[in-house]
């Protein structure tokens, strides 16, 4: 069966106002079910790269497509459309620590309700129930009424990631996801990734830092150095001696 392109960056250039180059005419395709790992050099794009695709960064020129359809000129109804089905995983895990998990996890309906809604909390009877089964999916159900700011970072990422799941996406951005875990919370969070991109068929594009790990998930590796794609290789194709070409200075 022939690969269904998702994401395709054609020409892509995105000039930051003090006139620094954060993507060079990048050309890139990402195929539905996907998990790419995104490598280099901190300042290489990876992130800036990553933030188009939701729109959370515009871009010069280029032009962006998700499921065939052009996203740099959405507005309102239609962004907010785009963005519901684009998950994100940060690395500071972006929640509101003086709540509730479930509150938080809940959050992640928020684009499927009028804000009146979602700001009083008026979540359905099946969402709090969808919040309970996407919470044990990451092994967190047991602190459900725990407020987040008192767990570990490893399970505060879980929370994000059961958060994430709750929007039904199709695409998750996850940005250096384990950049402040030890390891065995690390190889957690990225097992849970790992299941929601082979159990659900979603597309998963992580920023790494670590190449043993992403040599280990990745169905593809793709490399930036200095906002040029420099490296873009199925996982079979990779060695360990591609790296040192991606991480070079200058």
């Amino acid at each position: 069966m022939t690969a269904k392109t998702q994401i395709e960056f054609q020409n892509v250039t995105k000039r930051y106002p003090n006139g620094v180059i954060g993507l060079d005419n990048i050309n890139l395709k990402i195929n539905q079910g996907e998990f790419v790992s995104i490598v280099g050099l901190s300042g290489a794009g990876k992130s800036t790269l990553m933030r188009t695709i939701n729109r959370m960064h515009d871009i010069t020129s280029g032009e962006i497509l998700i499921d065939g359809q052009a996203i740099s000129q959405l507005k309102a109804t239609d962004l907010r459309h785009l963005r519901r089905k684009i998950g994100m995983i940060f690395q500071n895990f972006n929640l509101v620590k003086r709540a509730s998990v479930q509150k938080n996890v809940l959050c992640g309906r928020v684009g499927y309700y009028p804000t009146w809604k979602s700001a009083l909390g008026l979540f359905s009877k099946a969402d709090k129930l969808k919040a309970i089964e996407a919470l044990k999916r990451v092994n967190m159900a047991e602190k459900i009424y725990t407020r987040v700011d008192q767990l570990s970072g490893g399970q505060q990422q879980r929370v994000a990631i059961a958060r994430t799941f709750m929007q039904d996406p199709q695409i998750i951005l996850a940005d250096e996801p384990i950049a402040s875990l030890d390891p065995v919370t690390t190889k957690e969070v990225m097992d849970d990734l790992k299941k929601l991109n082979r159990d659900f068929g979603i597309t998963v594009i992580a920023n790494l830092h670590s190449v043993p790990l992403a040599l280990e998930y990745s169905d593809r590796i793709v490399g930036l150095r200095a906002g040029k794609l420099v490296y873009d290789q199925p996982i079979a194709a990779v060695k360990e001696t591609d790296f040192e070409s991606i991480y070079k200075e200058g």
